[in-house]
């Protein structure tokens, strides 16, 4: 039974954790706070021997139902065409995001500080970073 936008804001909190599945994998997760977030169960290598893995989409209702559903769909078809694990790609584009935003972070204080040290308040500065 797939889901509706209804059904989803009618879903309540409850004392433990549950979740409620729209089909095709892709299930809806509430948690006793009442944070609502969007799974998707799928086996990587995509047969009875693979791992079962859950894809974490992201929250409702920042991210639709439809929205939800679109991911789900892109994911499994690079899953099986490309053959890439939808979890260790995502994983990596993570970290590829950190160390580019952490590096060009580090790029912009060298460059403040190269600029500083050129002025006139030059001595002071080096003085201060001792």
């Amino acid at each position: 039974m797939t889901l509706t936008d209804v059904q989803i804001k009618a879903e309540a909190p409850g004392g433990v954790r549950r979740r409620v599945s729209d089909g095709g994998g892709l299930l809806l997760e509430i948690d006793p706070a009442g944070g609502k977030y969007w799974i998707w169960r799928h086996r990587y290598p995509p047969s009875k021997d693979g791992k079962q893995q859950d894809y974490r989409i992201g929250p409702y209702p920042k991210i639709s139902l439809k929205k939800a559903r679109q991911i789900r769909d892109e994911q499994r078809k690079r899953m099986l065409i490309e053959g890439i694990n939808p979890c260790a790609a995502k994983r990596q584009e993570k970290v590829e995001r950190f160390t580019s935003e952490s590096s060009s972070s580090i790029n912009r204080t060298c460059g403040y500080f190269s600029g500083l040290a050129a002025t006139c308040r030059a001595a002071a500065v080096t003085r201060r970073l001792r």
